[in-house]
């Protein structure tokens, strides 16, 4: 009921996960208007997304480099994969076991970014610092040949 006042929400679901259908028999209930179901490549929803709520999959990533703060929702009966764990921030990403916590964190990220929008952004900037390098040629040392050797 809470999630009502999210304008709108996707849900992506991993491809190796639940079909549709069985992610809305899990539910119990049907889908407010507001919450589609998308499938296809998670970029083309970035751009309209101002929260993830993620598996820990690569779409976690995703949105943190867009400077998109994000919900891990756990998993209570198997390993949780979290790629954002080197990193601790509960500005820009929470992990979540409980429905309460996703429901607290969505409503602290949306206040979070009302109010302090500067603050996200500038977190997620030094998580993306943090875990992608800066380009360069010598990270291609190991597969192509040296200038010297090539003829």
């Amino acid at each position: 009921e809470r999630l009502q006042s999210f304008s709108n929400v996707f849900i992506k679901l991993h491809p190796g996960s639940f079909d549709e259908g069985e992610l809305r028999k899990m539910v119990g209930q049907t889908f407010p208007e507001n919450f589609k179901i998308v499938n296809g490549d998670p970029e083309q929803y970035l751009a309209e997304t101002s929260i993830g709520i993620c598996g820990g999959t690569g779409a976690v990533i995703k949105c943190i480099a867009r400077e998109i703060p994000v919900v891990i929702v756990g998993n209570n009966s198997s390993l949780t994969m979290n790629p954002l764990a080197l990193k601790e921030d509960s500005c820009v990403w929470r992990l979540c076991f409980l429905k309460e916590d996703v429901i607290a964190s969505l409503e602290f990220f949306r206040k979070t970014i009302k109010e302090q929008p500067e603050k996200i952004q500038q977190k997620a900037k030094e998580f993306v610092n943090a875990i992608f390098v800066s380009p360069s040629d010598s990270y291609w040392e190991n597969y192509l040949p040296s200038k010297e050797n090539v003829n």
